[in-house]
C-alpha cells in the first residue's frame, strides 16, 4: 500500500482502484480512522456514493453541509471538494464507492450528450440520499448490492451496468442547472489549489504565507475559504493532513516514531507529534501502531487495494435487477 496520495494532471486526487485496469472502489470505512472523525478534504474525477450503516456523520460538498444517518445516503459528483466529519466524534461505520465517469463513455456521442454536461460545474454537486423517495431508495440498494458483490465476486460486467442505472436514474431526477456564482466557482478552484499545494508539499515547512500563495491570494482570504469550505484553519487543515499520513506509516512500516514525525513535516520535534496524534485519536501512536498490526489481517485500511475475484459462474443481472427492485419497494412499503 503506497504511503502518499499523489495527483492527477488536473491536481484531482488519484484514487487507487480495487482493480488497477478497472477504475472502481468499494470497501466499508470507519469514520474513527480519521484524526478528530474528520476526513481529509479531496476531490477526484471519480463519482462517489456513500451509505450509512452505522451511527451518522455530516458531509461537507462545497460549503454545503448535509447531515447523513444510518440507512441513508449521499451521491457526490465527480471534482466536488468534499469531506466528512461527526462534531460529537462518534464513530460512524459506512459504504464508500467510487467510480470513474469513463465507465460511463460507451461511445463519444454519450460522453458528450450525457456525461459530460452532467458532471461539469452546470451539473447537479451532490444528491442526498433518503429511502423515502422510490429512485432514491434503489440508488442506495444497488450500493449495498455493490459492496455485497464485492465479496461474492461479481464480475466487472455487472459493476458496470449497475452503474448505468445509478447514472440513469441521477441523470432524469436532477436539474442540470449552475449551482453557484461565478465567484464561487473562483474560490473554489483556488481552495483546491491550496489543497493539491498541501498535498505536495506536507512533509515540507509550509506556512500560511506559503498557502495563500499558492492560490494567489492574500492570507485572509485563504484563512476565509478554509473556514467557509472546510470549517476549520489552514495550519490546522495541514497538521490533520499529516497525521492522517501517519496511520499507513505506523502500521505499514518498521520506521520509528522520530523518524515518522520527521518525514511528515513535524520539524518541532516527536514529542509534538506524539501529543498531537493522543490529541487527535486518543491513543498513543505507539499504542496504534501495536493495535493495527493485530488488526491489520482482517480489517482492510480505506485506501487499501482489495481485489474482487474472478467467477466462472455469469452473473445474471436480470436476478440482481429484480432483487434490487424488490428490496427498494419493500423498504419503500414500510415507509408508506
Amino acid at each position: 500500500m503506497a504511503n502518499y496520495s499523489f495527483f492527477n494532471y488536473d491536481a484531482s486526487e488519484h484514487v487507487k482502484y480495487d482493480i488497477p485496469e478497472f477504475p472502481t472502489y468499494i470497501n466499508e470505512v470507519s469514520l474513527s480512522y480519521y484524526p478528530d472523525y474528520i476526513t481529509p478534504s479531496e476531490w477526484h474525477n471519480e463519482m462517489e456514493m456513500d451509505y450509512v450503516l452505522s451511527g451518522e456523520m455530516t458531509f461537507v460538498v462545497e460549503g454545503n453541509k448535509i447531515p447523513v444517518s444510518a440507512g441513508k445516503g449521499i451521491f457526490i459528483n465527480s471534482h466536488r471538494v468534499n469531506h466528512a466529519f461527526n462534531a460529537e466524534k462518534k464513530d460512524c461505520a459506512y459504504i464508500r464507492i467510487l467510480l470513474n465517469p469513463s465507465l460511463l463513455s460507451a461511445n463519444p456521442l454519450f460522453e458528450t450528450k450525457y456525461v459530460k454536461p452532467f458532471t461539469s460545474v452546470y451539473g447537479c454537486s451532490y444528491v442526498s440520499l433518503t429511502p423515502e423517495i422510490s429512485w432514491q431508495n434503489e440508488i442506495l440498494n444497488v450500493i449495498k448490492k455493490l459492496n455485497e458483490g464485492k465479496s461474492d465476486g461479481w464480475s466487472e460486467f455487472a459493476i458496470q451496468i449497475l452503474y448505468m442505472r445509478v447514472f440513469e436514474l441521477l441523470y432524469f431526477n436532477t436539474a442540470s442547472t449552475p449551482i453557484a456564482s461565478p465567484d464561487a466557482f473562483i474560490d473554489i478552484y483556488a481552495l483546491k489549489n491550496t489543497l493539491l499545494y498541501i498535498g505536495e508539499h506536507f512533509r515540507e515547512k509550509v506556512t500560511l504565507d506559503d498557502i495563500a500563495a499558492s492560490a494567489g491570494c492574500k492570507k485572509s482570504k485563504c484563512t476565509q475559504l478554509f473556514k467557509d469550505y472546510l470549517d476549520t484553519a489552514p495550519i490546522n487543515y495541514l497538521g490533520k493532513y499529516r497525521l492522517s499520513k501517519a496511520l499507513d506509516l505506523l502500521a505499514e512500516t518498521d520506521k520509528n516514531i522520530a523518524q515518522i514525525s520527521y518525514e511528515l513535516g513535524f520539524n518541532n520535534g516527536s514529542s509534538y507529534f506524539c501529543e498531537a496524534f493522543k490529541k487527535n485519536f486518543g491513543i498513543s501512536a505507539a499504542e496504534y501502531r501495536k493495535e493495527a498490526r493485530l488488526n491489520r489481517s482482517n480489517v482492510a485500511a480505506p485506501d487499501t487495494e482489495i481485489i474482487l475475484p474472478d467467477s466462472d459462474i455469469p452473473v445474471n443481472m436480470d436476478d440482481i435487477f429484480e432483487e434490487v427492485s424488490a428490496s427498494a419497494e419493500a423498504n419503500q412499503s414500510e415507509l408508506s
